[in-house]
Formats: structure tokens, sequence, C-alpha cells
């Protein structure tokens, strides 16, 4: 008997100590499905990422992501956003200039 792609999906998982997949037993909405994320993660993580179901990352995503936060980690830092032709589904990277965004005081 063959698993359902979800249950696939956590299986493939079960052995990587980098990763865990949290599933919440009934629909929860986003920010609280977020909110019991990131109270499952442990003190341990010293990273959070969360990919909404319509996010797709290329390779080496992660790494930029990484160095900016540890080179300040007050950082929160955002992906470009790559460009998919609705018409043609060509694919058009994004070329942005990494500038660093002013410090707000209160």
């Amino acid at each position: 008997m063959s698993l359902a792609p979800l249950q696939q999906l956590f299986k493939s998982f079960e052995d990587e100590p980098k990763v865990r997949l949290i599933q919440n037993q009934k629909t929860e909405g986003l920010i609280r499905a977020r909110t019991i994320g990131a109270d499952n993660v442990g003190e341990a993580a010293e990273v959070l990422v969360f990919l909404d179901s319509h996010i797709e990352v290329n390779n080496d995503w992660l790494r930029p992501m990484i160095v900016r936060i540890a080179e300040d980690p007050t950082r929160v830092p955002v992906p470009t956003i790559d460009i998919i032709d609705d018409m043609t589904f060509a694919y058009n990277p994004v070329q942005v200039l990494f500038i660093k965004a002013p410090v707000l005081t209160t």
C-alpha cells in the first residue's frame, strides 16, 4: 500500500534534524498556524522560515538570507520574487541590488 503524498513528504524528512514538519489536526488559518509552528520549534532553533503553499524556491535560496541574519541578528530578510509571465509562463529572475534599509527608531 502506498502512502498519500503528504505522508510521503513527512516520511522523507524523518531523518533530517534541521527540518521539522508540523501538521495541524484542523484548519487553523495562516497566523494561528504560524504561531503553532513557532511554538513547536524548540529552543535549539536559531532561524525559523515559513514557506506558504504557493512558494517555490530556487537553488541556493536559503544561504543569502542566513548570511544577512548572521551579519545582524535583528534583520528580517525578505526574498525577492521572480516574475513568471501569466500568459507564456516565461521565467524572469529579478535582479536586485541589496540596499541596507534605514534603522527605524521610536
